[in-house]
């Protein structure tokens, strides 16, 4: 969840897996470089929601493919508050 007001991170971000092998916990380590993306985005001035979802799959389609080694779909969800 982001703020309309200045873009913080206001909840989140969360990562839910479907159909791969690794457990959700697999991911708590990409949360704190997500939300850090997220903020310097926001403080850049990307405030369209589209925007900040492209950053989200950035982020984490390049982390997983280096960490994992596979190339899943990735559905980036922006909510604003």
């Amino acid at each position: 969840m982001v703020s309309s007001a200045d873009g913080s991170v206001l909840a989140g971000p969360q990562i839910h897996a479907r159909g791969f092998a690794e457990q959700d916990e697999v991911f708590e380590a990409i949360l704190p470089e997500l939300t850090a993306a997220l903020e310097e985005a926001a403080r850049a001035g990307t405030a369209d929601t589209h925007q900040l979802q492209q950053v989200m799959r950035r982020v984490v389609g390049r982390w997983v493919s280096n960490r994992l080694r596979r190339r899943p779909m990735i559905i980036p969800v922006v909510v604003e508050a």
